[in-house]
């Protein structure tokens, strides 16, 4: 497996048996390894706040970039994946695809789903997943 080239990394023959139900784990596994390496060489072992500096690291895309502003750093950040979309759409009694989550409209719309329409805060963001995992399928 691929995960058994990263040196460093030995493997059980049990991890090895149950890494194979998952065939993306080694690609994950490496780029969060060099996501670290990035982090530790470009940003003095920090993690950056800026979504720009989070976006060009290693297997971090726009979802996870919010999530890290969001949770880590408490900045008000929409979070757009399928479900919210749904959800969204749901709310406002529109029609939004959910292929297009990298649209600005789509971005647009799902980041006035806080309060007043500001941008969701962790715990709207939160609440929101919640409703999303209960009511979407």
């Amino acid at each position: 497996m691929l995960i058994r080239s990263i040196p460093g990394v030995a493997l059980s023959p049990a991890i090895s048996i149950s890494l194979s139900k998952w065939p993306m784990f080694p690609t994950m596994a490496l780029s969060f390894i060099r996501a670290c390496e990035n982090l530790i060489e470009e940003h003095g072992s920090q993690i950056p706040k800026d979504r720009s500096s989070l976006i060009v690291l290693p297997g971090v895309g726009h979802y996870t970039a919010g999530a890290i502003q969001c949770f880590g750093f408490g900045v008000p950040t929409a979070l757009v994946d399928a479900n919210t979309i749904r959800i969204a759409g749901r709310l406002a009694g529109v029609s939004l695809n959910p292929r297009r989550h990298r649209s600005r409209e789509v971005q647009r719309f799902v980041a006035r789903l806080g309060p007043g329409g500001s941008p969701p805060t962790a715990s709207d963001n939160l609440a929101l997943l919640d409703l999303a995992a209960a009511i979407c399928l």
